[in-house]
């Protein structure tokens, strides 16, 4: 057994290895063989189905995970993943079942936490989502995305200068997080600071030219700020 596991770990690895270097096919043959050769062993699938992800193939994804999830049935990764297949095609509840039993069998788990609340967020379950947004600071305090999310909570809540304290410790910590600038410039202006709103989104701008929202509040705040209107 020993042997067995070691062998699969092998080829975990240098699948791993492969993949970071961008080879994607020659890592996507040494994980199927690995899902052939061991098909009683969870991770082999779990792994075929996370560079299937990665590849956007998201029905062949979706197989390996439903596999993996037949042999462990609360394996923290598969459903979490699973969950994000179910998230995009709409079907809330099914992903809400998969991110709480991911939290079930590990309740740190920082992405199902982040996963969970913005689900939360979603269907306006805004107390439940806060919740999962202070636990996931809790287990990573260096996690932009999770103080973003609190930020988010507190926003949606009315309490729009305690959601800028977030928003800025998101940036701060990730300040090529366009969405938190963005969400700062909203801030902003809503409290009729729009000198500071222009400048966080004149910032997510230079860092995403392309991006609609940020352009669009730009243009909203133009509306206060003399001179910006002729700039855009």
């Amino acid at each position: 057994m020993e042997n067995h596991n070691s062998d699969l770990l092998t080829a975990i690895e240098r699948a791993d290895v492969l993949r970071e270097q961008g080879q994607m096919v020659d890592a996507l043959h040494i994980l199927q063989a690995a899902a052939t050769e061991f098909p009683d062993e969870p991770e082999a699938h779990y792994k075929l189905g996370a560079l299937h992800g990665r590849l956007e193939q998201t029905k062949l994804a979706e197989s390996c995970y439903l596999k993996a999830l037949s042999l462990a049935p609360r394996y923290p990764e598969a459903n979490n993943n699973l969950g994000l297949i179910y998230m995009q095609r709409g079907d809330l509840n099914a992903a809400e079942v998969c991110y709480r039993t991911a939290l079930a069998e590990r309740p740190d788990f920082l992405n199902a936490h982040l996963n969970l609340g913005g689900l939360l967020h979603d269907v306006t379950r805004l107390l439940e989502a806060e919740y999962c947004a202070r636990r996931a600071i809790e287990i990573s305090p260096t996690s932009a995305e999770a103080h973003a999310r609190l930020g988010q909570a507190a926003r949606s809540h009315g309490r729009i200068t305690e959601s800028i304290v977030h928003f800025q410790r998101a940036a701060e910590l990730d300040p090529k997080y366009v969405a938190a600038r963005i969400e700062l410039g909203f801030c902003y202006w809503h409290l009729g600071r729009h000198q500071d709103a222009e400048r966080q989104l004149v910032s997510a701008i230079a860092l995403a030219p392309d991006s609609l929202p940020a352009w669009s509040n730009r243009l909203l705040a133009a509306n206060y700020t003399l001179g910006s209107r002729a700039e855009i």
